[in-house]
């Protein structure tokens, strides 16, 4: 068995018998790594640290594409300056606008996926995932196994991490 990644396919053909593969690559541990990266470019002085949360989800479509998705906690976005700062490193299609007040990155994400016909392939927080808002919502979406960041509290932890 091999593991491969290619920058570009997502499904591809090879060898002499033209065997389909699947490019999967790590997107639970990459959605991870990439909201405390895109935190840092929110929040560059520490500043709203505490209370910023950038929510990152890679989704594919019907036709297996795969894209990244990202939001922020509805509270965050207030501050224009944090909004612009993302969209500054952002590709067009990527941001995700807050589904409404009081909801965090997470939950965004999830009401936006919902319905839109997406898979979640990987789900990740610049934050440990809350238990008493997220937490659920990621349950009953179903989506646990592909959550790279652990909830607060430690009581689960991805795969990539243990």
């Amino acid at each position: 068995m091999y593991n491969l990644e290619v920058a570009q396919d997502h499904t591809f053909a090879v060898g002499a018998g033209q065997w389909v593969v699947h490019n999967c690559g790590n997107f639970p541990q990459q959605a991870d790594q990439e909201a405390k990266q895109l935190l840092n470019v929110a929040e560059p002085n520490f500043v709203g640290k505490w209370f910023t949360t950038i929510g990152v989800a890679y989704v594919e479509d019907s036709e297996g594409n795969i894209s990244r998705l990202v939001s922020m906690n509805s509270g965050a976005v207030k501050v224009a300056a944090r909004v612009n700062r993302l969209m500054g490193v952002l590709s067009p299609g990527e941001w995700v606008d807050p589904a409404g007040d009081g909801l965090d990155a997470e939950q965004n994400l999830l009401r936006y996926i919902e319905g839109r016909g997406l898979i979640i392939r990987g789900l990740g927080a610049s934050r440990d995932i809350c238990m008493d808002k997220c937490w659920p919502e990621i349950v009953n979406a179903g989506v646990i196994d592909v959550v790279g960041t652990p909830n607060r509290g430690g009581t689960w932890i991805p795969f990539w991490m243990r």
